[in-house]
């Protein structure tokens, strides 16, 4: 992660969050008006970590149950440029 300047210490508290060091990593690679697919969202953590830092995120994800907790999370945080379509990667 230092490659792209991160470091641990920059995070807030004492714990190690990789899904926030790698939501930054990310936006310092990709241009901000591009948008992020996140393959196997899950709940969402890593694509909410990213709309968080201003990219556009399409969330996909074969399970239905994921993509639902994800979409409430998405709802509780008002964020607007995430996407979590229904149905999978190859399709």
């Amino acid at each position: 992660m230092r490659s792209v300047g991160l470091a641990p210490s920059e995070l807030p508290g004492s714990n190690f969050d990789d899904d926030v060091l790698r939501a930054r990593a990310i936006t310092r690679l990709v241009a901000s008006k591009q948008s992020v697919a996140d393959i196997g969202t899950g709940t969402g953590i890593l694509a909410l970590e990213l709309a968080r830092l201003g990219l556009s995120v399409i969330g996909v994800d074969r399970s239905q149950r994921m993509l639902d907790a994800a979409r409430s999370k998405l709802r509780d945080e008002g964020l607007e440029n995430v996407e979590l379509p229904d149905g999978r990667s190859e399709e």
